[in-house]
């Protein structure tokens, strides 16, 4: 399992947008983390393939 933390910055912006939505992006994070075993990972392409 990983561990994530939030920056003060992070926290900040978090703070400013829709509670209900910065509520399901940190339920989102905390699910990546329990769960990166279980996700296929997939090369990026096209346009974004230079994140690869």
């Amino acid at each position: 399992m990983h561990k994530v933390e939030f920056t003060l910055q992070a926290e900040e912006d978090l703070s400013r947008i829709d509670k209900t939505i910065a509520k399901r992006i940190v339920e989102k994070i905390e699910w990546f983390c329990q769960n990166t075993e279980h996700i296929i990972k997939e090369p990026l392409t096209g346009k974004l393939d230079s994140f690869s």
